[in-house]
């Protein structure tokens, strides 16, 4: 049973063999079987996740190592830990397994920069209040990827206005410059409007004095705070898209 126990494990194993009466020790080899593995390269887009090459074939406890570079081909200076950012990167990859050959191949990792999610954007002065002068879109955006800034807007055909005139509901074409690692964004389409002063809802502000809380509330042509009730004007500022609240 010890010597077929030698005989699972590659390598040279000294039998003892007995017959009739007669005792000898035969060297025996046993040679690693072949590994059978396919490693093929992995193609996808940027995700945030670590991205490896496709290793199928590979007994079970094997142990696939990985090399990795930044770049088409194996430059020391160029070797990264992990294949997560957009570009194309050169693999080498080593599977070992007991009782096995070592099995050692290259491979690519092409990752292509992502569309970004214009949901993640936050629009501010995308409203204005109707003053009869022609308003044109001056919006201003947050939540940009690094690297990209707002170009601009502009009308693309003649269901879109990147300035107007009348009371309405509008949508125009933001343009973006630049260029970020991992993401990709050119333009989109945002909505904004332009609105009687009286169509306008204000939000309640609150204040403190004498320790005491205080409610200022707006309705469509009143304005109270505390005890004291008053009408009150909106104007509106075209430069910087602000609108402000006068009480009369």
């Amino acid at each position: 049973e010890e010597d077929k126990q030698l005989l699972s494990e590659v390598g040279e194993h000294d039998i003892t063999v007995s017959c009739k009466g007669k005792t000898t020790t035969l060297k025996v080899t046993v040679n690693p079987m072949e590994m059978n593995v396919t490693v093929s390269d992995a193609s996808t887009i940027y995700t945030g996740e670590e991205v490896y090459p496709v290793v199928t074939g590979a007994p079970s406890g094997a142990k696939i190592s990985y090399t990795i570079y930044q770049g088409e081909s194996a430059v020391e200076a160029n070797k990264v830990e992990s294949a997560v950012d957009a570009g194309v990167y050169f693999v080498e990859v080593q599977v070992t397994a007991k009782n096995y050959t070592t099995v050692e191949e290259t491979a690519t990792i092409n990752i292509a920069k992502a569309p970004f999610d214009t949901n993640e954007l936050i629009w501010s002065n995308t409203g204005y209040l109707y003053t009869g002068e022609e308003v044109a879109l001056a919006a201003t955006v947050t939540g940009l990827p690094e690297g990209i800034e707002l170009s601009g807007f502009t009308a693309e055909g003649t269901d879109q206005k990147s300035s107007a005139s009348e009371k309405g509901y509008y949508t125009a074409t933001a343009n973006f410059t630049g260029e970020n690692k991992n993401y990709v964004l050119v333009s989109c389409v945002i909505n904004w409007r332009i609105l009687e002063s009286g169509s306008v809802a204000l939000e309640p502000w609150f204040g403190a004095e004498d320790g005491e809380l205080i409610v200022a509330t707006f309705d469509s042509d009143t304005f109270t705070f505390g005890d004291t009730q008053t009408s009150y004007t909106v104007s509106y500022d075209e430069n910087n898209g602000n609108a402000t609240v006068t009480a009369e």
